[in-house]
């Protein structure tokens, strides 16, 4: 605004620096987060134009709509709450969430505490934030010399929206802030967050947890340490054990996983997944918790593989083939402040972000030194619909024909991703077996399972039976960890693989399964507003009798 003249009244001109003063603010805001978010984590989250382009416009109309003191004061409030989530993220790894939220008003003698031993960390938000603020102050002040231009009855549309997300999120159980994008402005995030706790979060807590007792966060005690193994995760996407020829499936879709069976280094179980959801069940796995409440402990951070697995001397690692935006809402409850390598779903030819093909993952198998305690996650797109871009083609196994109809393609499509989710699977168990040096764990499961038509129903999100439906693999040279996961029963839960893989990486945890079990499973909203599902799990070993050679449990049996 240096550039207008000092001394102006009309209104065309009062506008255009309102604009601009609009513009100039969005800058600092974005080059704030921008810096932030780079100098803690590199590359791996960019921020979208999108979020200037958002900002801009929020200013804009808080700018044409308020008075110089109102606008001034909600500048401040934007301000904060970009200090607020950037400290958040700088001290904790995560963004705020509704559950933080209410923790920071039921536990503030913790923070209190805390504030003074962690000043280091703090200082590069307060900074950025306080350069974007002594900017703002600037801009503001140049532009009082021109005249304010408001727009009738816009402050009335300003108040309706302030109040618009709260009420939303109460009367509609909207999901809008539950779970914060870490590809979103940081006073946006919180705004949202805000938004979400108002409605939903504060009156279920004053409510009061009606339907079961609050999970236990509390840290695994620590019982060996550096174990000096290998940890390798694989996460499938969608792909339920029915479809499986390995547990009776009459097309033949994993012929080289049963190959390894039978040769006796491989355990196949069939589980239940801790959601319905991806947005509910690997938060839930990756933080060894499940049921009522859980989103307790994961927001607690006390459980997260990642950190523990660091904490006790691994080399950590994530790598996915699914976008940022496939993976926007998980990233922030798996620590990945506690993760020395990421990749996530760009595409080695061109640089670009998308939904890549799982053989993407084998480079990032492949540059692992073993000789090190290694912790990996490899991440899966897996058999996620639609399922014709789920493989190459020559891994088109199942021919669709011309007469075939919609749904006899799709699950050909599908059967199809399975096989090469077999291809995947036997090439990452062949090079473990090949340079692993030390003992070295490989488990494989889904996220979730998936509807194929069982009562005209397609997809997951639904809390049917179908849905939890995964598989459990596991390969080892620890032919003694072999032998007792073949004594595991028959079926199994993410919340039980989740304690084997604590029980591995050195922590106490509850391993083996008990025998006498149930399982809850959560629909697609973490604190269970879309309904939760309990599960029998029968009280048997059957599947230990039948690991005889070429002998898998029938699906839906023991």
């Amino acid at each position: 605004m240096l550039f207008l003249p000092k001394k102006h009244s009309g209104r065309a001109v009062g506008a255009l620096a309102q604009v601009i003063g609009a513009l100039a603010i969005a800058a600092l805001l974005f080059l704030s987060d921008f810096a932030f978010f780079t100098m803690k984590y590199a590359d791996r989250f960019p921020r979208p134009w999108s979020g200037f382009y958002e900002t801009f416009g929020v200013l804009l109309l808080l700018s044409f709509g308020l008075s110089r003191k109102w606008f001034l004061i909600s500048l401040i409030g934007i301000h904060l709450m970009a200090l607020l989530q950037m400290m958040t993220v700088a001290y904790f790894g995560v963004l705020v969430t509704p559950t933080m939220m209410w923790l920071s008003f039921t536990q503030q003698h913790e923070i209190w505490d805390t504030l003074p031993t962690v000043g280091h960390r703090l200082w590069l938000p307060a900074l950025l934030v306080g350069l974007s603020f002594l900017g703002t102050l600037w801009v503001r002040k140049a532009s009082m010399r021109f005249r304010l231009v408001k727009v009738p009855y816009l402050n009335v549309l300003l108040a309706v929206a302030l109040a618009y997300g709260p009420v939303r999120a109460f009367v509609t159980g909207d999901q809008y802030g539950k779970q914060p994008s870490i590809y979103n402005m940081a006073f946006a995030n919180l705004w949202a967050t805000s938004g979400y706790f108002l409605g939903q979060t504060l009156p279920r807590k004053i409510k009061g947890n009606k339907r079961g007792a609050s999970a236990d966060a509390s840290p695994p005690a620590l019982a060996r340490k550096t174990p000096g193994n290998n940890v390798i995760i694989v996460m499938g996407e969608s792909l339920r054990w029915k479809n499986m020829s390995l547990f009776g499936y009459p097309r033949e879709t994993t012929p080289l996983l049963a190959a390894l069976w039978k040769e006796g280094g491989l355990v196949a179980r069939k589980a239940i997944s801790g959601g319905v959801s991806t947005d509910v069940s690997l938060p839930l796995f990756f933080n060894a918790t499940l049921g009522l409440d859980s989103f307790t402990v994961v927001t607690s951070q006390n459980k997260c593989l990642f950190k523990l697995a660091k904490n006790n001397g691994y080399e950590t690692h994530f790598h996915s083939t699914q976008s940022g935006r496939s993976l926007h809402q998980i990233m922030n409850y798996i620590c990945p402040d506690s993760i020395d390598q990421m990749s996530v779903g760009v595409n080695p030819a061109d640089n670009s972000e998308g939904n890549q093909l799982d053989e993407e993952l084998l480079p990032s198998l492949r540059k692992l030194d073993f000789s090190k305690p290694q912790f990996v996650v490899l991440h899966q797109r897996g058999s996620h619909s639609p399922y014709e871009s789920r493989f190459p083609p020559s891994f088109a196994k199942f021919k669709t024909e011309s007469g075939d109809s919609y749904e006899d393609a799709a699950v050909k499509n599908y059967d199809n991703s399975v096989y090469y989710t077999d291809h995947i699977l036997a090439e990452i168990i062949g090079h473990v077996r090949a340079h692993s040096i030390h003992k070295t764990y490989v488990i494989f499961t889904s996220d979730h399972g998936q509807l194929l038509g069982e009562g005209q129903q397609w997809g997951h999100g639904m809390l049917s039976p179908e849905v939890p439906e995964v598989p459990f693999l596991f390969h080892s040279n620890d032919d003694d960890m072999v032998r007792k996961l073949q004594a595991w029963p028959d079926l199994v839960t993410h919340w039980n693989i989740s304690n084997l893989i604590l029980h591995l990486i050195g922590y106490q945890a509850e391993f083996p399964p008990q025998p006498a079990r149930e399982v809850l499973v959560m629909g697609s909203d973490p604190d269970d507003l879309e309904g939760v599902m309990t599960l029998p799990l029968p009280q048997n070993n059957a599947a230990a009798s039948t690991q005889q050679q070429g002998v898998l449990p029938k699906p839906g049996g023991g």
